[in-house]
């Protein structure tokens, strides 16, 4: 799972309508059932252009960086999950991230590498788009929540799924550990840069709005882009599809570019 430290690639803080802790609409799907829900925390379909914009924006176009089949920049993506009950165990390799505040600590590290794009002369929209997946306890209960910060330090992707190795709770790469174990402390910046509460349905896509001038500072700097980690508020986490699991569901960095 290469990237759930949420390591992408990009720079800082941008708000659309949104400070962290904001709760997000569901077009689809109800909780602890499939379905194919949007959940965007900034009260708009993730797919909707914003209310205020201009003629210019029209003309705007897209990019898409991810895993998954159709996505324009691929292989660029890495995710992991760190874990306080297993502190030594990377799951780069599994097909899940996990992100739960309680009872099974856990945190998602993702990172998109950005040094293949040009660097835009503007970024009008970044979205981060995952997945819940659909086995068991995957979906966001009402009274869960999540929260990405950026991460301040460099971490490697595991190769194994479950297994010892790194990045773990306890290490951001072999031999190195984090400033501050799992990822926190010194490892973050203190204030999140996006959030969502649930209910989150098994197998719903979500989107975090994320500032566009942190992923333009990863453009204009690509030596401090260590992507994100994503908490969760409480012990009723989520479980996302990583960039192994299902194509079509796995990782991406949307960004929409002035012309």
């Amino acid at each position: 799972m290469a990237l759930i430290a949420c390591a992408f690639s990009l720079g800082a803080c941008l708000r659309l309508g949104f400070e962290p802790g904001d709760g997000g609409t569901v077009s689809d799907g109800a909780k602890g059932a499939p379905g194919d829900g949007t959940i965007s925390n900034d009260l708009r379909s993730a797919d909707a252009r914003p209310a205020d914009a201009r003629p210019s924006d029209a003309l705007s176009r897209t990019v898409v960086i991810g895993d998954n089949a159709g996505d324009e920049v691929r292989g660029r993506t890495l995710d992991d999950t760190i874990v306080l009950e297993q502190p030594d165990d990377t799951r780069g390799a599994c097909l899940e991230l996990r992100a739960d505040g309680q009872a099974f600590t856990s945190s998602i590290l993702l990172r998109f590498d950005l040094t293949t794009v040009p660097r835009p002369a503007k970024i009008l929209r970044a979205r981060l788009e995952l997945w819940t997946d659909t086995g068991p306890d995957s979906d966001l209960g009402p009274n869960g929540g999540i929260d990405a910060y950026r991460l301040l330090e460099l971490w490697q992707e595991g190769a194994a799924c479950r297994k010892a190795g790194d990045a773990s709770w306890n290490r951001r790469r072999p031999g190195t550990p984090w400033s501050g174990a799992g990822a926190r402390g010194a490892s973050r910046d203190a204030t999140p840069v996006a959030g969502l509460k649930g209910p989150l349905a098994l197998g719903a896509r979500f989107v975090l709005e994320l500032p566009p001038s942190l992923v333009d500072g990863w453009f204009a700097r690509p030596e401090t882009n260590f992507g994100l980690v994503i908490d969760g508020r409480t012990s009723d986490g989520l479980i996302a599809v990583s960039r192994e699991g299902l194509d079509g569901r796995r990782p991406r960095l949307i960004l929409e570019l002035a012309p």
